[in-house]
């Protein structure tokens, strides 16, 4: 990635696809334009990756800005699809129009009063300022990966998934017996998360 410029080429990203997997900078010349030596799996790997390029890539279908780039390979991260979800969100619940979600708004759901209950917590949550709508605003942020509340899930998951004795505490035992799991969170593998691919 060019840093004075902020984007990367599909070459660029080939290049580093082709080193990752050990392939010498004479093959990766020689291959940039021409992939039939490579193996089955790769080519099939380039051609989503090349898909999933075309599909981010909004001015420049060779080059990727950082956020088309993030689109790319983390789209949970990118500003563009955070405010697509949140558009998509009023489109469907925001029924008076008003480009905000009421309580009522927000929590319609015919699966239950437990549902409900749930829905309407994570409304006070969302609803920052408390003046009993969520705005834009305060979508984007709660949909934002950096948001507090995803971290309190995957905090609440890890725990459920190792208290095995239900007592509501952990022992030294369940940490052990359940480490494999507390090490591959992506709280904790935050460069495993991100594939490593700065």
């Amino acid at each position: 990635m060019e840093s004075d410029s902020c984007e990367v080429s599909w070459q660029e990203h080939l290049t580093h696809f082709l080193r990752k997997r050990g392939y010498d900078a004479d093959f990766i010349a020689a291959h940039l334009d021409n992939l039939k030596d490579l193996k089955r799996e790769e080519k099939e790997s380039i051609m989503r990756d090349k898909a999933a390029w075309s599909e981010a890539a909004r001015s420049d279908p060779d080059t990727l800005t950082l956020d088309e780039f993030l689109a790319f390979h983390h789209p949970e991260s990118s500003h563009g699809a955070i405010l697509a979800k949140v558009e998509e969100l009023l489109y469907f619940l925001d029924t008076n129009g008003d480009g905000a979600l009421t309580k009522e708004e927000y929590c319609q759901s015919n699966q239950g009063a437990q549902l409900t209950q749930c829905l309407q917590e994570r409304f006070l949550e969302v609803d920052q300022n408390a003046d009993g709508k969520i705005e834009r605003r305060e979508l984007v942020l709660y949909r934002d990966p950096r948001h507090p509340h995803h971290s309190r899930l995957e905090a609440d998951r890890l725990f459920a998934a190792a208290d095995t004795d239900a007592d509501g505490s952990l022992s030294l035992p369940e940490l052990l017996t359940h480490s494999s799991l507390f090490v591959s969170s992506k709280m904790v593998d935050v460069a495993g998360s991100f594939h490593n691919e700065f």
